[in-house]
């Protein structure tokens, strides 16, 4: 049948991803784009700008027999009213034009109130609920956590029990824990140890010594990039000096070839290779200021320093 994937991100980015999603699933698989209200409350901090109060989901599928289940949402009690009438059973019901299985009468159809399933959900996600309160019981300190509410969701309406739930970012495991909670199958990934700690504590809070995971620490090696050469040869050296026409990576100032060192932008602690696709050259004080960190350390330490120098 094929699966869906879901793209979290901002809408500063949400237009690029898009492209990149289309020419990766192709533009007949795209779904939605799910507007997500992230924050409950009125954030009034924008000076320059309407305040943002959403981020963006992207919804694509792998085929055409993709699953998907229409997720419903109680009726408002406005949609109930429309239910005026009562039959000789005492059941209230309203009269529409379309439908399946209802009675007729008159040559119109009769839906019954103790049979709708609710209001199908549209993508416009802005209902309380969905966002994750500063005092939330949830929190775990997790900078990017999502709400269990929001994964519930999306696991409900692109998959069945049973069925395989993969996250690679996992982070502080939302996905994992409301996939356990949905009697799905799961795996979640993430290069940081904190992650992993988490989705053993989350679980162990959840489904105390039911729990019986699985936790990988061996990072699977690539094969298909043959033998490379020492990620600092020569070789690699010139070929990085050419293509970032001797500049530094980080700070962006010109140097002579002598002057800049090979640096991996993915670290190998972390599952870097030494393709040259995962090298760069640094000057050296960006590069003892990056350490085995991640680029964007070193990105926000540059933009703090300039910023302290008024730049």
């Amino acid at each position: 049948m094929g699966g869906g994937i879901y793209l979290h991100c901002d809408p500063t980015m949400s237009h690029y991803l898009k492209l990149v999603m289309d020419a990766i699933f192709g533009r007949r698989n795209f779904r939605n784009e799910i507007v997500w209200r992230k924050y409950s409350g009125r954030k009034n901090n924008a000076k320059h700008k309407f305040t943002t109060q959403h981020d963006t989901i992207l919804f694509f599928v792998l085929s055409e027999q993709a699953f998907f289940k229409t997720v419903f949402e109680p009726l408002s009690p406005e949609a109930i009213k429309e239910y005026r009438h009562i039959d000789r059973d005492g059941r209230n019901y309203r009269m529409a034009r379309r439908g399946k299985g209802y009675e007729t009468e008159g040559g119109e159809k009769r839906i019954y109130l103790d049979e709708s399933p609710g209001s199908a959900i549209g993508n416009l996600w802005v209902e309380k609920g969905l966002q994750l309160g500063q005092g939330s019981r949830e929190r775990t300190g997790y900078r990017t956590q999502k709400p269990l509410t929001l994964l519930r969701r999306i696991i409900t309406a692109s998959s069945n029990e049973g069925d395989m739930i993969l996250d690679p970012f996992c982070g502080c495991a939302t996905s994992c824990v409301a996939a356990e909670e949905l009697q799905r199958q799961w795996v979640g990934i993430d290069i940081g140890e904190k992650a992993a700690d988490l989705v053993q504590m989350r679980m162990k809070e959840n489904l105390g010594m039911l729990y019986d995971g699985i936790h990988r620490t061996d990072i699977p090696q690539r094969t298909d990039l043959g033998k490379l050469p020492k990620y600092n040869s020569p070789a690699n050296k010139t070929r990085l000096y050419g293509e970032q026409q001797g500049y530094c990576n980080g700070c962006s100032t010109h140097f002579e070839m002598r002057n800049l060192e090979v640096d991996h932008i993915i670290g190998r602690k972390v599952g870097g290779t030494d393709h040259l696709d995962n090298l760069q050259l640094l000057c050296g004080n960006c590069n003892r200021v990056k350490g085995n960190r991640g680029m964007e350390y070193l990105i926000a330490r540059l933009k703090s320093d300039n910023t302290r120098r008024g730049y």
